[in-house]
């Protein structure tokens, strides 16, 4: 079955239906020895190939995730160690966070949504004090993903980096976007601002900053491939999807065959982008769109059908 035609079968499967078949988008259907490209709908390219850079929102974790874990071990630190004490007002002890609590999204912060007014360093004292008075109640050990877990892991690296204790304003999370985007980021940043609401700039720049192309996403895939994957922890995912884990930079999804894929999208407002890989048969498949749509349903499906539904043999190819 050609590429062409595997993709093509998206549009009458439950997850993917006919609005998302109307966006335009460039399909990578990957494995190490072959890799194949797909417009999508048949005919169109919207100006996607494969040096095209695009905000990928929230994936660019599967970029700065892996920098802070070689970042905690280069310093003799591990996910089971403590990121922020948690200080009551009386100066006792409440609890530790951990770098794994915050890379998992397992940390209880309480709910800040900032304006796009006041210094960063303000912001992040604000969500101190917050946590200083935030209710046992609300420390329930559950998942909640929120773009601070990340703020706090890189603040918590920074001030140990720099041997002080007191929080100081957060990495630059756009420099650790692939060399090859960062002359694309100089050209496209007014074209690919994503909405200002209820953002700060230098807090969000995982969502509003994080630039990469197809092949970034390629290479992203390569490393996967070599990567010791199984070492990665897991911890618990939302209620409504039991079979699928967090792991640090990835969501990890349980297969009824007793296998598992890694799944990380993001999307701002002009552009989606989503990566899932199959280390079974070690494939995978990217996805970038001209429009703010999830995408990760799209790319499993497709993932699926380029495995015949799972079944395909990785010792025979078929």
């Amino acid at each position: 079955m050609s590429g062409a035609q595997v993709v093509n079968q998206i549009t009458s499967n439950e997850c993917a239906g006919s609005r998302l078949a109307e966006t335009n988008m460039l399909i990578t259907l990957w494995s190490p020895d072959n890799t194949s490209f797909i417009h999508f709908p048949e005919g169109s390219n919207a100006g996607l190939d494969v040096e095209t850079p695009v905000q990928i929102g929230g994936l660019t974790t599967s970029f700065v995730v892996p920098v802070m874990l070689t970042q905690l071990y280069s310093m003799g630190l591990s996910l089971d160690s403590t990121a922020i004490p948690v200080y009551a007002k009386d100066g006792s002890l409440r609890r530790n966070i951990t770098f794994g609590q915050l890379l998992m999204h397992h940390s209880d912060l309480p709910i800040y949504t900032p304006g796009g007014q006041g210094s960063a360093l303000k912001h992040l004292l604000v969500i101190d004090d917050l946590l200083a008075k935030q209710p046992e109640k609300e420390l329930k050990g559950k998942y909640h993903y929120t773009h601070w877990n990340y703020t706090l892991a890189a603040e918590a690296i920074r001030a140990r980096q720099r041997g002080l204790p007191q929080l100081r304003p957060p990495l630059a999370y756009s420099d650790r976007i692939p060399d090859s985007t960062r002359a694309a980021l100089a050209t496209t940043q007014a074209q690919l601002q994503a909405p200002k609401e209820n953002q700060h700039p230098e807090l969000f720049a995982l969502s509003t900053a994080a630039i990469a192309t197809t092949n970034d996403l390629i290479a992203l895939l390569d490393s996967m491939s070599t990567a010791d994957l199984d070492a990665l922890p897991e911890l618990e995912s939302l209620k409504s999807t039991p079979n699928t884990k967090v792991v640090p930079g990835w969501f990890k999804l349980y297969l009824k065959n007793g296998q598992h894929v890694y799944l990380n999208g993001g999307r701002t407002r002009r552009h989606s982008a989503s990566v899932v890989y199959y280390p079974y048969t070690q494939t995978g498949v990217i996805a970038i769109a001209t429009d703010s749509k999830s995408l990760d349903c799209l790319v499993l499906d497709i993932l699926r059908n380029y495995n015949k539904n799972w079944k395909r043999n990785p010792t025979t190819n078929e």
